[in-house]
């Protein structure tokens, strides 16, 4: 996937899910979340954040599809 080793790393913040989205099935990594879900960014890679949801999961997910708030 675009999540390489380069990381931003930021103070805590959250983040709205604008769109939802189905994790790959072929990336563990990956999370999948609905439109509207709230999320903590962890860090930023280039188009793939880092987050951790409401119920504790950790995963990435395509950055185009949030907005910080």
């Amino acid at each position: 996937m675009g999540y390489s080793s380069a990381s931003i790393q930021l103070d805590p913040c959250t983040a709205k899910a604008l769109y939802s989205y189905t994790a790959s099935p072929d990336d563990p990594h990956e999370i999948s979340f609905i439109e509207g879900e709230v999320f903590d960014i962890i860090d930023k890679r280039e188009n793939w954040w880092r987050t951790k949801k409401a119920d504790g999961t950790i995963g990435i997910v395509p950055s185009n599809h949030f907005v910080t708030l």
